[in-house]
């Protein structure tokens, strides 16, 4: 899809449907590091300031006091407040929920030697893939800085798109992801592959097998609060409010 195709596609986004991207990014150790851990904290917490950094220009004054917040992706992103219409449970987190997942690599041992990778996927959301330019040049930004107390520094070396295929993949397939960005060279064509998913339709189909359990692996310790206090006894009501709010 190239770069005029799909922003009609994201301009002219039915209701009824959900837009998705999916990359996974490889960072390259300047030094020896060590991983945090649970990164998956780290990696969302340098790149949420980094990511700021990159697309204010109005300094340290509030986001909702900004003229600049209904154009500013980072506003959109982190704190734009959920729509009086949205249903109850958003209305409750106060912002609506980000439109990205990162994921780190938890398979790999937390010790990086210089020169070596390591890897993280991210997952983009709806309007969100419009931002890919500056969720990269975060990255970038992130790695100068430093990642965790000893301030480790790394590079964006490239990022891979994953290729959708008439909506199937196999996401443990490495065939499926195509080269997008390149960290030597700082180009990237356009926006990636985009997955369409007809959210009624989905419905639909769900609708004759009701859904009756869910099981959730929980690969990291999970912390919640509820009411201001930290949640002992985990209940799915606490667990998906939360998970909405994040």
């Amino acid at each position: 899809m190239n770069a005029t195709a799909a922003h009609s596609v994201l301009t002219n986004l039915p209701s009824s449907h959900l837009h998705l991207a999916h990359l996974r990014l490889r960072f390259q150790a300047l030094a020896d590091l060590r991983l945090p851990s649970y990164p998956g904290s780290a990696l969302r917490s340098g790149f949420g300031h980094a990511f700021r950094k990159v697309v204010c220009t109005m300094g340290p004054i509030p986001c909702e006091t900004c003229l600049l917040r209904s154009a500013c992706p980072y506003y959109q992103l982190f704190e734009a407040p959920v729509p009086a219409n949205a249903p109850m449970l958003l209305q409750k987190t106060g912002h609506v929920p980000h439109a990205f997942i990162i994921t780190p690599d938890t398979s790999r041992k937390r010790f990086v030697a210089g020169g070596e990778s390591f890897t993280a996927k991210l997952t983009l959301l709806g309007p969100a893939i419009r931002s890919l330019p500056y969720f990269l040049m975060a990255f970038q930004l992130f790695g100068q800085a430093g990642l965790g107390r000893a301030k480790n520094q790394f590079a964006l070396a490239n990022a891979e798109a994953l290729s959708f295929l008439d909506g199937v993949h196999e996401a443990a397939d490495t065939s499926s992801y195509v080269s997008y960005y390149d960290g030597a060279t700082g180009l990237a064509p356009g926006l990636p592959p985009i997955l369409n998913l007809m959210l009624k339709t989905i419905s639909a189909s769900q609708a004759h097998e009701p859904l009756t359990s869910i099981q959730i692996h929980l690969q990291t310790p999970l912390r919640l609060k509820a009411r201001g206090e930290l949640v002992t006894q985990l209940t799915a009501r606490e667990f998906f409010f939360n998970s909405a709010a994040a």
